[in-house]
């Protein structure tokens, strides 16, 4: 039996109340969708290997793990030489100004078709299962991003690059690839602090971004990890969990990240992933792909629908 305590720290860990309604009035008005998600996601866990049990115990215990043995190496090889030779034409404004000023969105509206080399790689079925079995059902596809992180004239650092968590659920998984080589520093490696120590950074009531400063005193900046590798390294983080920081890249430096953020489908935060369907799925793909919980527009080829629930068909 949940007691008043319990209810307060599960709602606390939503960051608000308000969300824990929102994603508990979802399921109970979709309740085929959340058992379907599930159900499959049993059967996802029941199929992962042991080295891929191993990895995944290390993540609900540190939050962050490798997913190269998870992808496929020669789409990722595609999608980093695309990339690479896509940031060639990115213009890069180094102007000191407040803001994420530090990276160049990449993206375009082809890459959000289902059959773009940039949505293939997030539905890699080994990467699915991952995802299913740390969310405890089918995920959702929130969003997919690609930025190129360069150095600015900035004094200071500023939004992501301070230390952070998210809040769009209460649990998150991000696939990360580096597109280019992160040897260092320099060129903005990926920074957390594991999740067990995570727990215990003290933040307000409303969860603001922390300096190093204050990391410094709370004794947590020496237990931060920090992810370097060359092009085509990946790995997964749970991004609501691990305080992290990133994009720190000096003049000079580039950095190429391609991420997919997946979430469960009733998360805390509305998403529509604005990703149009061009192809046959198989049903898990269209679960990730389609939340089933609100009101979605959903394209197949030319023809244009309104999905009020359940995945496209």
């Amino acid at each position: 039996m949940m007691t008043l305590g319990s209810l307060w720290r599960h709602s606390t860990s939503y960051t608000s109340p308000f969300r824990v309604l929102r994603c508990y009035g979802l399921r109970a008005v979709h309740p085929a969708n959340t058992l379907r998600r599930r159900i499959l996601a049993r059967k996802s866990t029941a199929a992962l290997s042991a080295e891929q049990n191993q990895r995944k115990d290390i993540m609900e215990r540190e939050g962050c793990v490798p997913a190269n043995p998870d992808t496929d190496q020669h789409l990722i090889k595609q999608l980093c030489a695309n990339l690479q030779e896509r940031a060639k034409g990115v213009q890069i404004d180094m102007e000191a100004k407040p803001g994420k000023n530090y990276w160049e969105r990449m993206l375009t509206d082809d890459d959000k078709k289902s059959d773009s080399l940039i949505v293939r790689c997030a539905l890699q079925p080994a990467v699915i299962n991952m995802a299913a079995a740390y969310l405890g059902e089918v995920p959702y596809l929130a969003g997919i991003s690609v930025y190129l992180s360069h150095g600015t004239h900035n004094t200071t650092w500023q939004a992501s690059q301070l230390w952070h968590c998210d809040y769009d659920d209460r649990r998150m998984f991000k696939l990360f690839v580096y597109c280019t080589d992160v040897k260092g520093g320099p060129d903005g490696e990926f920074t957390y602090i594991p999740k067990d120590l995570s727990k215990n950074v003290k933040n307000n009531f409303f969860p603001a971004r922390i300096s190093d400063e204050s990391m410094d005193k709370q004794g947590y900046s020496k237990h931060a990890k920090h992810i370097t590798g060359p092009a085509g390294t990946a790995f997964y983080i749970d991004t609501r969990g691990c305080y992290h920081l990133g994009s720190r890249v000096d003049i000079g430096h580039t950095r190429i990240a391609y991420i997919v953020t997946y979430v469960t489908a009733a998360s805390l935060q509305p998403f529509n992933n604005g990703i149009k369907i061009q192809h046959a799925l198989t049903e898990t793909e269209q679960l990730v792909l389609r939340s089933g919980m609100h009101s979605e527009v959903v394209h197949q080829g030319n023809a244009l629908a309104m999905n009020q629930g359940g995945p496209a068909m």
